[in-house]
């Protein structure tokens, strides 16, 4: 929303702690990381496009049940489910691929026309006006105001979690809420 396209770096190699098979979900416990198991270990130097996912750890069970536990009972977590389950049964080769997809599906349900456009070599430095985000752990919300979370009571609001919890929490306005958090940043 903040920027008018997307451009993914495609020839880059796998960096860990990257964020890149990992998001963060809430709980009644707090924030719990979701990671997705590589295969051959995090230290190898690969493409970002060659990182198999180690699917022998039944991680896609535990991330879904992990989901269920967390959002089962949230406004719209039976309208959207439908949508995500599917990216925790199909048994998923390449990392790269599961996060396209996963991208390209909450991007449509925000309703973002946004088509994402690939590198095809890797840059060191982007051109001028470009905003690069790749060696960013996590991208942040600057100005993220509170909405309503399922354990807010326990936990507080947490903060930049996974847009499955935007999705789930407030379904059909999360689109109003990422604009006008993209508005208030410009604006301050």
């Amino acid at each position: 929303m903040k920027y008018p396209s997307l451009r993914l770096e495609k020839c880059e190699h796998f960096v860990k702690s990257s964020g890149r098979n990992r998001c963060e979900i809430g709980s009644a416990q707090g924030r719990q990381t979701l990671s997705i198991p590589i295969a051959g270990g995090r230290g190898q130097q690969l493409a970002i496009t060659a990182v198999q996912i180690a699917n022998d750890k039944n991680w896609q069970r535990q991330h879904w049940h992990a989901l269920q536990t967390a959002y089962g009972k949230a406004p719209y977590f039976e309208d959207y489910a439908p949508y995500f389950e599917p990216f925790f049964a199909k048994t998923y080769t390449q990392l790269w691929d599961f996060n396209l997809e996963l991208l390209q599906m909450c991007l449509k349900l925000l309703h973002l026309p946004i088509q994402p456009e690939f590198t095809s070599a890797y840059e060191k430095s982007v051109i001028e006006n470009l905003f690069d985000f790749r060696n960013q752990k996590m991208i942040r919300l600057n100005s993220q105001k509170p909405y309503y979370q399922g354990f807010t009571e326990q936990t507080g609001f947490l903060t930049d979690l996974s847009i499955l919890d935007l999705l789930f929490q407030l379904g059909p306005e999360s689109k109003a809420y990422l604009q006008s958090c993209v508005h208030q940043e410009k604006s301050a």
